[in-house]
């Protein structure tokens, strides 16, 4: 079968299929991700309009009800303006300052849709004022944590300037590795002396994050890159309890330069697994007791690829790199942007709002995916162009349980995430310690590539122009079948109520 249609409109063709493609789940615990795991950013320019946030209308009750359906657990500020603009109890008083109330303006906004915050301090602001002094200024970070504690704000979380290593490329003063470590030790010695507390991702006891560092996929790392310089001068200060969340950013390639064949591309998918290995390795020697997040993703940089970040094909990679951050225990991954730009997930026009085909992946997956990561054998099939990953399913208010698809007579519930690049439907058989006898299917596909449309199960994904609501989407049962069907270029969300796993609880 081929979908040709995203409504009721099917023609069934004689494709070749590729059949007889195993997958195996097996019943141990790999990785439990934090319960806020999905991740939105909101640009940190935001904070440069005048007034701050100015065009977002974070009120607007369509949006709220759009972010509210889409889950985010962590709502980041961040990006590169973090190291333009300052905080400024007086208020908005410059170009790129902010205020209290522009603060709690954003997080009045995080409450309302159920997320917290990260937030990210300039590293930029030098002493005396300036940006040529090589010692952090700490004076209005204080400031503002001061603020923050006091007003009782859902602020989990702070880095410390964005892409430090990437400071000349975007004129701003270079910032060494060496530097840097002595500045998360005053940024430590801070969140010490304001909580008391750090390291719990909670009001009272925020993270401190850090260092943002850009994409890692085109050299391998060594002893003389950033990011080994800076994790091990750390470690020589003795100040590795400095970073309790090591984060870095991933993007496939330029949003300049990207065509959308390249992400059907195993060779372009595999980036990520491997930089986030060299990013391990040098978590590994330094800081062992951090955890890593994706503080920061997309598709691609510079704004995200017309017709690519925005469309159908993104869906591909986005849920590989969902699936596949929290297999290797990620604890958050921050998709860049919430709105604006081709990779926004939102984008507002004529006075409404509309997603993009993403913001769909995200909902589903807030939906159906639990905490625990599990191992899954069938991986490499197909020269890992069929990317298979298992998740215990969500238990607590998904929406399998308020319709009552996940019974209580029936524990251990996991989902499958099987992402096909091949351009013919694939066949899998699904390999599982015990017997289960059905599933639901939620099978994601689009007319083209480059499509501004996705569909889940042929119900277009698409916000209520009214109200912002987002549609529940209805997975498919399956009884008695083996074989889980996969489209060409497509993916699927696979529920198996009665797996039985005892690492889903």
């Amino acid at each position: 079968e081929a979908m040709l249609g995203l409504g009721s409109l099917t023609l069934l063709l004689a494709l070749p299929l590729i059949a007889g493609v195993d997958v195996v789940v097996n019943d141990t615990n790999l990785f439990r991700t934090d319960p806020r795991f999905l991740a939105v950013t909101i640009d940190s320019g935001t904070l440069c309009h005048s007034p701050p946030f100015a065009g977002l209308n974070l009120t607007d009750e369509r949006l709220i009800t759009s972010v509210r359906g889409l889950h985010p657990g962590l709502i980041r500020i961040g990006g590169s303006a973090t190291d333009y603009s300052f905080y400024d109890s007086a208020g908005h008083t410059a170009a790129c300052t902010y205020g209290p109330d522009d603060v709690q303006h954003l997080t009045d906004f995080a409450m309302a849709v159920g997320a917290d915050v990260v937030w990210g301090l300039n590293a930029e602001d030098r002493q005396n004022g300036t940006t040529n002094s090589t010692t952090w200024n700490s004076t209005r970070a204080r400031d503002f944590l001061n603020m923050v504690k006091a007003r009782g704000l859902p602020i989990v979380g702070f880095e410390l300037g964005n892409e430090p290593d990437q400071y000349a490329l975007v004129k701003l003063p270079p910032v060494s590795p060496s530097q840097h470590a002595l500045d998360y030790q005053a940024l430590l010695a801070l969140v010490q002396d304001v909580y008391g507390s750090h390291g719990q991702g909670t009001p009272a006891s925020p993270w401190i994050i850090g260092p943002a560092l850009t994409s890692v996929q085109d050299t391998p790392f060594s002893k003389e890159t950033w990011l080994l310089e800076f994790v091990g001068n750390l470690s020589a200060l003795g100040a590795q309890e400095s970073i309790d969340l090591l984060s870095w950013h991933f993007y496939y390639e330029s949003g300049n330069h990207a065509e959308s064949t390249d992400f059907v591309s195993t060779g372009l998918f595999d980036r990520f697994m491997q930089a986030d290995s060299w990013v391990r390795k040098a978590q590994a020697l330094y800081l062992p007791n951090a955890s890593l997040v994706l503080s920061e993703t997309a598709s691609a940089w510079a704004g995200g690829a017309p017709n690519i970040s925005d469309g159908y094909v993104s869906v591909l990679c986005y849920a590989d790199r969902l699936a596949a951050a929290a297999s290797l225990g990620t604890k958050f991954m921050a998709r860049q942007t919430l709105i604006g730009g081709a990779y926004g997930l939102l984008r507002h026009e004529n006075d409404t709002w509309s997603a993009n085909p993403s913001f769909f992946i995200g909902s589903l997956w807030a939906q159906l995916i639990g905490q625990v990561a599990l191992p899954v054998l069938g991986q490499e099939s197909l020269a890992r162009s069929l990317r298979s990953y298992a998740m215990c399913t969500r238990q607590d208010g998904g929406f399998l349980k308020q319709r009552d698809l996940l019974p209580d007579d029936q524990p251990g519930s996991i989902t499958l995430v099987l992402v096909n690049l091949e351009p013919l439907p694939v066949e899998i058989d699904l390999v599982l310690p015990n017997h289960a006898p059905e599933r639901w299917e939620f099978l994601v596909t689009g007319t083209r590539l480059t499509s501004p449309v996705v569909a889940v199960n042929g119900a277009i994904g698409e916000l209520d122009p009214a109200t912002g609501a987002v549609p529940t989407f209805s997975g498919t049962l399956k009884r008695g079948v083996t074989g889980i069907r996969v489209d060409g270029e497509s993916l699927a969300f696979v529920v198996v109520p009665g797996a039985r796993f005892s690492s889903c609880p």
